[in-house]
């Protein structure tokens, strides 16, 4: 029925939050505050468009490029966005 599956959609979304709530508790116990601030600050990658390509493939893509596409630009945004989100779980 449509209200089991909606029951069941938010037993998950529940399931799903505590995950994310132990990992958060996790992180804060091996790394220190300042660590974190520090990396999230930096705005790190969370994301390659072409994921055939290794990281360091990736990378030294980007390095001897000057040039970003549309693509790049929204993910590099859309990156941006979820780090600021991430930023609030921590301070």
């Amino acid at each position: 029925t449509l209200e089991g599956s909606y029951q069941k959609t938010l037993e998950r979304l529940e399931d799903l939050k505590r995950l994310r709530d132990d990992f958060i508790l996790e992180i804060k116990e091996v790394f220190e505050l300042s660590d974190i601030q520090d990396f999230l600050d930096s705005y790190p990658r969370l994301g390659f468009k072409d994921k055939a390509q290794s990281f360091w493939e990736q990378s030294i893509e980007e390095e001897n490029s000057d040039n970003l596409d549309v693509e790049d630009l929204l993910s590099e945004a859309e990156d941006i966005f979820m780090i600021e989100e991430i930023k609030k779980f921590f301070y």
